[in-house]
């Protein structure tokens, strides 16, 4: 046990709730109501939306912390990021264009997006508490959080 910061678990925590709940909806629902059907795009383009800023939080905040630091790792963490562009493209597609395939996209989505979220908190985080101090994880954690609140 360290007693260095986790930045992983309680955001990782929100995202699955939201990823579930959104699979959950769509598979509860009837496709050919258009209202609902709006109702659920709106719906997944917030919990997209929610994913795709924790992506950039980390993008924007950590990688630049350790990349010098231990710049194979840094590419390991960004290649991991960019291996979510196809499913993530695939979910916005469906999104805005393909009720008969949404829950497909979002379940598949959702599928790789736990895995990279298990690679994070089992493979990434122990590397970032060895090279980060906890005032830099710390700093992450609130620099992230004050982008990703609400305005």
């Amino acid at each position: 046990m360290t007693d260095q910061p986790d930045i992983f678990t309680t955001v990782h925590k929100g995202i699955r709730n939201a990823l579930f709940d959104l699979c959950v909806r769509i598979g509860k629902t009837e496709m050919t109501n258009q209202e609902k059907w709006l109702e659920l795009q709106t719906r997944a383009r917030a919990v997209l939306r929610f994913v795709e800023r924790h992506g950039e939080n980390e993008d924007m905040f950590l990688l630049p912390l350790i990349e010098a630091r231990a710049p194979e790792y840094h590419k390991r963490m960004r290649t991991a990021h960019r291996e979510l562009d196809d499913p993530t493209e695939a979910l916005r597609h469906a999104i805005e264009s393909d009720p008969e395939r949404l829950y497909e996209a979002a379940c598949y989505f959702t599928a790789r997006y736990l895995d990279h979220m298990h690679e994070e908190e089992t493979d990434h985080l122990p590397v970032l508490q060895i090279h980060l101090s906890p005032a830099e994880l710390g700093e992450f954690n609130r620099s992230a959080v004050a982008r990703s609140a609400p305005t």
